[in-house]
């Protein structure tokens, strides 16, 4: 009997105090960067932002992790009541001083420093959104209501509001993502080579799932070569006659546009101008950073046309409609990325 109450007290020496006032008596198994991992009849790993203290034995372990402990509440909660200007200074930081994203507290600021970037950096949410998802497929969790609930199709995996489209220039530090799961690599692989990096066999080779090859038609229709890129154009087309209007509608739009701006022909150019309008003028509110790139891109193709002044009206549109988005910088790019005609490699774009 003495036994069995010694190691009952043994196991609630450290109980974990959470924000909301809680106290949990599991005994903890191990504490690092990414949370506190629960013992007892089921083992559950906490997210620090939930941890208000670990009193106990493990106290002064736990006295370590409270300053990502309070930014990692204070971050969740302003993104929580929508304040994404406020939070994003916290994301931003703990995204840089994480360094390898680990467990729930890495998936909260993967997914946290995402949101925050959706409207001004795209390629940077882009990564992030890239890391919470290899996150995922190893199986963390975060409990309770997660900070992406909403932006990530269920399905997919992928972020609505984010297609893989980019700005001229977008390639420098590309994402590679090496997980060994094969969806999240080769979403990776895509957008890599959807902001310009080399192509690799991951982008050449069809895939059996759905959504991976739904994104390597849209990255292929805008920067394969001529024939390749002309075929997954032809696919989009026929995939937009049955069309409901959603997110994947305007992808393929998007794609489609900026694939017949590649053209060497002036009329398929002058379709894609019309084309790209239409993206901003049916989806300007639900796909910000889409509209964006179809403004760019339209006032891009009408300038190569020769037609100046309609550039100078689109490029305006842009600036008023989308001020944050770096296609309305003063210095950004006036081009996009051309076909690749890289020679194929199988390593992972760096």
């Amino acid at each position: 009997m003495n036994v069995i109450v010694i190691a009952m007290c043994a196991a609630v020496l450290s109980p974990v105090e959470l924000r909301s006032g809680d106290v949990i008596d599991a005994p903890i198994d191990a504490m690092g960067p990414g949370g506190v991992t629960l013992g007892g009849i089921q083992t559950r790993v906490l997210a620090w932002d939930r941890i208000a203290r670990v009193t106990g034995t493990d106290e002064a372990e736990a006295r370590a992790y409270q300053g990502l402990a309070v930014d990692a509440w204070r971050a969740r909660s302003r993104l929580a009541r929508g304040d994404v200007r406020l939070a994003t200074p916290l994301f931003e930081r703990l995204y840089a001083e994480s360094g390898a994203l680990e467990g729930p507290t890495g998936l909260l600021i993967a997914e946290g420093a995402m949101r925050c970037r959706l409207d001004t950096d795209p390629r940077g949410s882009a990564e992030a959104w890239l890391e919470a998802l290899a996150l995922r497929a190893r199986g963390v969790k975060i409990d309770g209501e997660p900070v992406a609930a909403g932006f990530t199709d269920q399905v997919t995996g992928l972020v609505p509001t984010l297609p893989p489209m980019f700005l001229e220039g977008s390639a420098r530090d590309a994402p590679a993502i090496g997980t060994g799961d094969v969806r999240v690599d080769a979403y990776g692989a895509l957008y890599a080579f959807a902001m310009g990096a080399p192509m690799t066999g991951l982008v050449r080779a069809s895939s059996a799932d759905p959504a991976v090859e739904f994104v390597r038609l849209l990255v292929l229709a805008q920067r394969g070569e001529g024939p390749e890129r002309d075929a997954a154009r032809q696919v989009l087309e026929g995939q937009r006659s049955s069309g409901t209007g959603d997110w994947r509608d305007a992808w393929r739009l998007g794609a489609i546009g900026r694939s017949l701006a590649l053209s060497e022909n002036q009329e398929e150019r002058v379709r894609a101008v019309f084309t790209l309008l239409e993206i901003p003028a049916r989806w300007g509110a639900s796909q910000p950073h889409l509209s964006a790139v179809a403004l760019h891109d339209a006032a891009v193709t009408l300038r190569g046309l020769g037609r100046d002044d309609e550039a100078a009206l689109v490029h305006d549109e842009l600036v008023r409609m989308f001020p944050n988005h770096p296609a309305s910088r003063p210095g950004a790019e006036t081009s996009r990325p051309r076909p690749d005609t890289t020679p194929e490699t199988n390593q992972e774009p760096s």
